[in-house]
């Protein structure tokens, strides 16, 4: 006997079945999860007073581009002393989290060639602030520009020798063009 295997595909929900799966296995919406950032941060405030100096969401629901199946991504700077360490837990079924770093640490992983430097200037460039003045964004921004275009060369050669495809002034052309 000869098994056929259909390789349709199943098809796709229609509205209301997309909504009642969201409604059954999905954490939060976009709004509820934009609350959740605030409650953190006003925890975060009580528990250690004067410590946030910057605290903002970063991925999908700070580009409002959020799924009822998205996590909450969350970036917290702290004065250097501070005690405040990074948390993740699960909110009604919905990943979701903080990640806390120092300013000294922060300016350190900016002005040198580390390995976390693409990851804070991404952050960076896309954090939506709860907390601090966004002048401070930008001066972290410039800061992490400052990078002598040796070190920042060499950063590329040694951390992410994949990526780079174009020659380090094509690179430099598209930076300074933004696109």
């Amino acid at each position: 006997m000869i098994s056929v295997i259909s390789t349709r595909l199943p098809r796709r929900p229609n509205a209301a079945e997309a909504n009642e799966m969201s409604e059954k296995f999905s954490g939060i919406n976009h709004k509820e999860r934009l609350r959740l950032a605030e409650s953190i941060l006003e925890r975060l405030e009580r528990k250690y007073p004067g410590q946030v100096l910057l605290a903002g969401i970063v991925g999908s629901a700070a580009r409002g581009t959020d799924t009822p199946f998205s996590d909450l991504d969350m970036i917290v700077i702290t004065k250097n002393e501070s005690r405040i360490r990074s948390v993740h837990f699960l909110y009604r079924k919905t990943a979701a989290g903080f990640r806390a770093f120092s300013q000294r640490k922060l300016s350190a992983s900016l002005t040198k060639p580390l390995p976390d430097w693409p990851f804070f200037m991404g952050i960076l460039s896309s954090i939506r602030l709860l907390k601090g003045d966004p002048a401070q964004i930008e001066t972290l921004l410039e800061l992490g520009k400052s990078l002598p275009r040796e070190k920042f060369l060499r950063l590329l050669e040694r951390e992410h020798p994949g990526l780079v495809f174009e020659t380090p002034g094509r690179i430099l052309s598209s930076e300074t063009r933004n696109d």
